[in-house]
């Protein structure tokens, strides 16, 4: 059973290399991603798993959207966590995401420091947050610099990769 768990890896090491080439996941990778979970599903669970499948790939989506609307989290990302559920346990959904915001904070820091940009980029966080408020609304982010983007799909990679080892 551990081989068939090489399938959403590859996926997501695909992910990561796509993500790092041209700035985004390829959605024929998502679309192949979903086939492949869709049919994992089936494999384990039989025809009565595919709800399961369905809540497993919506789940993700339904969480993020609203770090997607204001612009601090990729629609890939979004759907990457989302084809990656389809192949975990929610328990196992919830660790991954848990280790890549860890992992993709401890990322954004180490830039922000090597960067010399981490009290810019706290004063703009800060700012941010005031005009929410002020504006009783969430409101778009927006990204400070050419070096802004942290390429979420690596953590979430080595997520995968850690959950799975642990498990």
């Amino acid at each position: 059973m551990q081989q068939l768990i090489l399938i959403p890896a590859t996926i997501a090491a695909a992910a990561c290399i796509t993500d790092l080439q041209d700035n985004q996941i390829k959605n024929p990778l998502i679309l192949t991603g979903y086939a492949a979970g869709f049919w994992y599903i089936i494999y384990r669970q039989g025809v009565p798993g595919i709800p399961c499948f369905f809540g497993r790939a919506i789940l993700p989506i339904a969480i993020f959207y609203i770090l997607f609307v204001i612009g601090v989290l990729g629609a890939g990302d979004i759907k990457l966590f989302s084809v990656l559920s389809t192949f975990l346990t929610l328990k196992e959904t919830a660790t991954v995401i848990t280790f890549s915001f860890l992992l993709g904070a401890i990322a954004a820091l180490f830039r922000m420091l090597f960067t010399r940009e981490l009290w810019a980029r706290m004063a703009y966080l800060l700012g941010y947050a005031s005009l929410c408020i002020g504006a009783r609304r969430l409101l778009p982010y927006q990204r400070l610099g050419k070096n802004s983007t942290i390429h979420f799909s690596v953590p979430i990679f080595i997520s995968f990769i850690l959950t799975e080892v642990i498990s």
